[in-house]
């Protein structure tokens, strides 16, 4: 059951999670999720092909399922085991516009 007070909460996140356009930051990495490693955490294959552990947002958390092999856009977090928290997930028509613009 969804309670009215978290309809616009989720709609809100939903809008920040796909987003149509997407512009990635210096400093944020593209990864391909792996594997589920318990409830917030993924383990991922950085652009560099490095395997880190990323995480998901608490606004995100119960609320949208994340696909293994799915390709998203993480910011760097400051911890030693988590490296990047999920900040966007990219569909395949996102994955298309970011090869022809070149930053894929």
């Amino acid at each position: 059951m969804i309670l009215p007070s978290s309809v616009p909460k989720r709609k809100k996140a939903e809008k920040e999670l796909f987003k149509d356009t997407h512009t990635i930051e210096s400093n944020e990495i593209i990864c391909k999720l792996v594997k589920s490693c318990g409830n917030y955490l993924f383990t991922a294959i950085t652009e560099q092909g490095e395997e880190v552990f990323v995480s998901i947002p608490e606004r995100f958390r119960n609320t949208f399922y994340f696909a293994q092999g799915g390709f998203v856009i993480c910011s760097p977090l400051d911890s030693k085991k988590v490296k990047g928290e999920i900040r966007t997930v990219l569909q395949k028509d996102n994955i298309k516009a970011l090869i022809n613009e070149g930053r894929w």
